[in-house]
């Protein structure tokens, strides 16, 4: 495998410049057969030389001068009459030698240096010789051929990542002599099931044996005064703070430990539970990361710590977090792609997962440190950490409620699964990465009228074509804003957030009062945004009655939920221009709605298009206003009988509560009787209060029909002549509405039962 980088570029650079500088005092052909470079170390007292390469830039070697094959570095060679004694090996002296097969070291050769053997990748054997004391920084890295280790005696130090991906190791042997084994040293060794540390170790670094994923037995030799493996344990501990600095998937933590260490149990594939004692109070960050198999763990009232990434990766599907718990570091559960339930105990006085919301929240701050794919944002969230949904793969959409601020660094990264989002207007900023790698996108809105503050990547990797939904007036923001890249912006209207209307209703008595819609929040349909409106409908003298409405708008259109169809239905065209028109539909029944001309319209300091529309039935007929809805009724309806409560006109119109519009001096909330409504209408109904009994006159009486103040029809008659005696005695006391249809219309008179 050859390495380029800015090292290699640099060489050829050099190259040039000192095509005649050489790396090496002189070379001699070896007993196999290999020509070697030395050069010399001291040519006055002892003698020495250490193995280089011939070259002193990238490559080392030139092409088809590599030594290949069984190598046999000599104990001493002579030069100009002189003996010297081979004591080292070079930083990158057999770098990328690929054919190498073994090597056999000098009898007195005392270090390795750093890249010496890195990348020969068919090394199968190495004997290290008698007098080797260090092994240096990737010496052995990605000899993955290498069957096993059997280090000399004289050994003291391996260094960093000296042995990192040599997959084929089945062995390892340690010196009794062995002090320190540094970061990496053995990581990625996935052969070797067994591991014994001798008691001369005082030094293991706790990233030394990481991804080694056939390991089933640890032992540390008695006598070592830093480290143990008590009670058979097969883990690393460290004594003095009982710690567990390295475990493998068959270890039982024993019950005086208190600490599971810095990547302790990092890859450990195979492990599918773990027992962690109510002795642990610490879990350090990455301690399982990478576990994929691990698919159940108690977190016991112990603990009080859990450390960033420490469960990164793992196969878990629900977790606990108890109420000991007040530290948690960076999102712990990232990319674990099965899980569906994240609690938290309800006496925990730091975290919280309100709401059943599936995510762990930090309660003073309201903010999310770690979510999964099932995690529902609560309202009152403002904030999502950084990373706190890193790599969740499987979660297609969320909402984002309106009360959250600031989406951090990395919160949604490599969520490739993601299919829409949309970022609320309250979102004010995007940290670094939010949506880096999110190439499963299809849809973006924006509702903010002006861009976020966006950090660098915040849409890295996003296929540039994707759509990007953004307020109308909106475009420059958007495309000068430096983070935000995405080009295919579209501007349309959008159902303002925190937006109020409130309508004039009437019923059939010619009461007057009012209904309320509210957009309270989004929901998610089939992976699509849908938007949450109450509407509460306040009849005089009777209760609200509440219900829910759900609207999802897409290019300019508003669509309408259809119970009774279990469908979308197109309401508002807001794209419509004059002469345009769009057909909606009311369960069986259908209009065509023609736009007639068009205008402008201020509300607060924002402009509306507004469009007079018509239709031959007389139902939408009036004004819309694109982005806020009708005038006469957000809502409008068919109307088969002159029976029922009828909404008459928008009175206010609250967006983010500022009041941008209100008709005429009628308060948004009044309630108006038909005692303080003039109906002088020719009509008599006596005798009122009536026990059952009651005469109904008027001119030109076709219909006559009696009512809830609900607006149930509970009495209905067709009638030929000016007067009829009614039996109403089947009804409940009470108050009720008689409504008469004549020549002239519809004539409303309220009627009190009594027993």
């Amino acid at each position: 495998m050859k390495r380029f980088s800015l090292t290699l570029l640099l060489s050829v650079v050099l190259a040039v410049g000192y095509a005649q500088t050489q790396n090496y005092s002189f070379s001699e052909v070896c007993e196999t057969g290999q020509t070697l470079y030395y050069q010399i170390l001291d040519n006055s007292v002892t003698h020495t030389v250490k193995v280089v390469a011939p070259n002193p830039y990238l490559p080392y070697w030139d092409e088809g001068a590599e030594p290949t094959g069984d190598l046999r570095i000599p104990d001493v060679v002579s030069y100009e009459g002189i003996e010297y004694t081979v004591t080292a090996i070079d930083d990158d002296a057999f770098d990328e030698c690929d054919q190498l097969s073994s090597v056999v070291l000098g009898a007195f050769v005392e270090s390795i240096g750093q890249h010496a053997f890195i990348y020969c990748t068919s090394l199968t054997t190495v004997d290290f010789g008698s007098s080797l004391v260090g092994v240096g920084f990737s010496a052995f890295y990605g000899c993955t051929s290498l069957e096993s280790l059997m280090l000399p005696e004289p050994l003291r130090w391996i260094g960093e990542a000296a042995f990192y991906n040599c997959s084929g190791i089945a062995s390892i042997s340690f010196p009794s002599t062995l002090d320190s084994i540094a970061f990496n040293a053995f990581a990625d060794c996935s052969g070797f099931t067994s591991l014994v540390i001798p008691e001369s170790v005082s030094y293991i670094d706790y990233w030394a044996f990481h991804g080694n994923t056939s390991l089933i037995s640890m032992v540390v030799e008695e006598g070592n005064s830093v480290y143990d493996s008590r009670n058979g344990c097969n883990a690393i501990v460290e004594t003095a703070s009982n710690k567990i600095i390295r475990g493998c998937k068959t270890t039982v933590i024993p019950n005086d430990v208190v600490t599971i260490g810095r990547a302790a149990f990092f890859g450990c594939v195979g492990m599918t539970e773990m027992v962690v004692p109510n002795s642990i109070e610490v879990i350090e960050e990455n301690a399982f990361s990478g576990c994929t198999d691990l698919v159940s763990i108690h977190i016991p009232n112990s603990v009080t710590t859990i450390g960033g990434r420490a469960f990164t990766g793992c196969g878990l599907v629900s977790v606990n977090i108890p109420c000991t718990v007040t530290s948690i570091g960076w999102n712990p559960f990232a990319s674990c792609q099965n899980l569906v339930e994240m609690t938290v105990d309800p006496a925990n006085p730091v975290y919280d997962s309100r709401d059943h919301c599936n995510a762990i929240i930090r309660t003073s701050q309201n903010s999310i440190i770690s979510g999964c794919k099932a995690t529902i944002v609560p309202g009152s969230v403002v904030r999502l950490n950084e990373g706190s949904f890193y790599n969740c793969r499987g979660l297609t959409s969320i909402i984002i409620p309106k009360s959250v601020r600031v989406i951090g660094k990395e919160v949604f990264y490599h969520c490739s699964d993601l299919v829409s989002i949309t970022l609320p207007s309250s979102v004010a900023t995007l940290g670094e990465y939010a949506f880096a790698y999110c190439e499963g996108l299809r849809s973006i809105y924006a509702r903010r009228s002006s861009c976020p503050t966006t950090g660098f990547g915040a849409m890295f990797a996003i296929d540039r074509d994707v759509p990007v939904h953004i307020p109308m007036g909106s475009r420059h923001s958007y495309e000068n804003t430096w983070g935000f890249h995405l080009p295919n912006l579209i501007e349309e209207y959008m159902l303002p957030e925190g937006a109020e209307w409130w309508y004039e209703m009437r019923d059939v008595a010619g009461n007057r009062s009012y209904q309320r819609l509210e957009y309270i929040n989004d929901t998610l349909m089939d992976n699509v945004s849908i938007k949450v409106l109450i509407k509460e409908s306040l009849p005089v003298g009777g209760q609200p009655i509440v219900s829910r409405e759900y609207v999802y708008e897409d290019s300019c259109r508003l669509y309408r939920w259809s119970g009774e169809e279990e469908s979308f239905g197109l309401l508002y065209d807001y794209s419509a221009q004059q002469g345009d028109e769009w057909q909606v539909s009311f369960g069986d029944d259908e209009i065509m709605v023609h736009v007639d001309t068009m205008m402008v319209m201020s509300l607060g300091d924002s402009y509306y298009d507004v469009m007079w529309v018509h239709d031959d039935r007389n139902i939408m007929s009036g004004e819309i206003i694109c982005g806020v809805g009708h005038r006469k009724s957000f809502f409008p309806e068919f109307v088969s009988s002159p029976f029922g409560l009828i909404t008459d006109g928008m009175r206010c119109f609250w967006k983010d509560e500022n009041l941008l519009f209100q008709f005429g001096d009628v308060d948004c909330d009044a309630i108006l009787s038909v005692d303080e409504i003039d109906n002088q209408d020719g009509i008599t109904l006596y005798p009122n209060p009536t026990n059952g009994a009651v005469t109904v006159a008027i001119e030109g009486m076709s219909q006559v029909a009696v009512i809830s103040l609900l607006g149930q029809v509970l009495y209905e008659t067709k009638v030929q002549g000016d007067e009829v005696l009614l039996d109403l005695s089947q009804l409940e006391v009470g108050i009720y509405v008689v409504c008469v249809i004549t020549e002239n219309g519809a004539v409303y008179r309220q009627l009190c039962v009594q027993k």
